[in-house]
């Protein structure tokens, strides 16, 4: 058998040299190998495997993203203190009994509307009852009627009557006497003068007449007993007039004790107790407030006190109205402050401008904004296109598809805008980072 490698001569020169491979079709195969067993050779080259392509990609391009940008316009600016408060009627009244008790009655509920007078709720004291109140009213009036009779029936007696029948008895007696003394004088010079019948009538008539002088005088003494008399029984019934009004009055106040009223018309807007509730005194049972006048009581921080005057304008929010801001006025501040949410705050009262559109809303939560300083018609970038610090901030603003950075002088801001005062125009657009 031969080697399939041959020599090969070239110019006289022979060298070794590998066959040289091509694709041979299937039946030169099945030729080759049929020749292969007549010759007795012993295997076929085999072809050599495919050279993988290697193919070089460049790397991908990344591709530049927009710029998140705004257009500077113009704006107005607020600075304001943000807090929270309530909506208050002008006319409210927490309504209490000065004593204490059981609570008997409760005849409404918060939402019902009264009229000045209405019985709100009815206490059972523990302590005197209206019941015995009126039976010492019945005790005092007895005691002044009693008083009155003695005083009318001292009225009644004829003491002038018989003061001018002794004063008249005095000067008939007189006369009597002068009649007797004239007879008298006229037989004076004799000397059985006193056993006459002239003498005897002068006695009798001196006598008579110092009688009813005497009994005159008796009568004048006790005109005058009974003018302490009458000056006494008027002071027992104008004493027992006096105790009957007091009790009267005590009566009266026993049932505003234990009768809770409408002071005015208006809406109840909390019942704070329970029918057979104890209630101690001056504890709040109804409120009542007038729901044609409200206004807002808020809380303001002692920090941001400064800022605050009264006449500041007011925008309010109400709770259950979000998208409605009601305008107002502060014409009102606490002098002393209060504690609230573990800082010093002073209550200020808010006054609606326009009153005609404020819900009937009593106790509803509200967001206040106080406006302290504004600017109108200027240059505002949002907050968030503000970078650097206060004392050198600036903004990127977007030239030929670029961000260029730009110191700039701000003014107010509310927030959520920025006044700018110097370094950008209106209609140029900055990036937002």
């Amino acid at each position: 058998m031969s080697n399939p490698i041959q020599s090969l001569s070239k110019g006289g020169e022979s060298h070794t040299s590998l066959p040289k491979l091509q694709r041979i079709p299937a039946a030169g195969v099945l030729l080759a190998a049929a020749a292969c067993w007549v010759t007795g050779c012993e295997y076929l080259p085999e072809p050599a495997p495919p050279v993988p392509t290697i193919v070089f990609a460049p790397l991908p391009t990344a591709t530049p993203q927009p710029l998140d940008t705004y257009v500077v316009e113009i704006g107005d600016v607020e600075e304001a203190v943000e807090v929270r408060g309530h909506v208050a009627s002008v006319k409210e009244a927490m309504l209490y009994f000065e004593i204490s008790g059981w609570l008997k009655e409760i005849n409404v509920q918060p939402g019902d509307l009264v009229v000045e007078g209405d019985l709100l709720a009815l206490l059972d004291p523990a302590s005197l009852t209206a019941t015995e109140l009126a039976e010492r009213i019945v005790d005092a009036e007895f005691d002044l009627r009693f008083k009155e009779l003695e005083l009318a029936q001292a009225k009644a007696e004829p003491l002038e009557e018989e003061l001018q029948r002794a004063k008249q008895a005095v000067k008939l007696a007189e006369i009597t006497l002068q009649q007797a003394q004239a007879a008298y004088d006229k037989i004076a010079w004799q000397d059985d003068v006193g056993s006459r019948a002239e003498g005897i009538a002068l006695q009798r008539a001196d006598v008579a007449y110092q009688s009813a002088q005497a009994d005159y005088l008796a009568e004048v003494a006790r005109q005058d007993v009974q003018a302490l008399r009458m000056s006494v029984l008027e002071s027992k019934v104008e004493y027992a007039r006096i105790a009957l009004d007091r009790a009267r009055q005590r009566l009266a106040r026993a049932q505003q004790q234990i009768e809770l009223r409408a002071p005015f018309a208006g809406l109840v807007i909390a019942v704070d107790e329970k029918i057979g509730g104890q209630v101690s005194p001056f504890e709040t049972v109804v409120t009542v407030a007038d729901p044609a006048e409200l206004r807002v009581e808020a809380s303001v921080f002692e920090e941001d006190m400064t800022l605050v005057t009264l006449g500041q304008s007011v925008r309010i929010v109400l709770d259950a109205y979000p998208d409605q801001a009601l305008a107002g006025t502060i014409i009102g501040i606490a002098t002393q402050p209060t504690v609230w949410q573990g800082k010093n705050a002073y209550d200020v009262v808010i006054q609606f401008d326009e009153p005609a559109q404020v819900p009937a809303t009593i106790r509803m939560g509200a967001d206040v904004r106080i406006v302290t300083r504004r600017a109108a018609d200027v240059i505002v970038v949002p907050v968030d296109a503000l970078q650097g610090d206060d004392l050198r901030p600036y903004v990127q603003v977007a030239r030929d598809g670029e961000p260029v950075r730009v110191v700039v002088e701000t003014g107010l801001t509310d927030g959520k805008v920025t006044e700018i005062v110097d370094g950008l125009s209106s209609g140029e657009q900055v990036v937002i980072p």
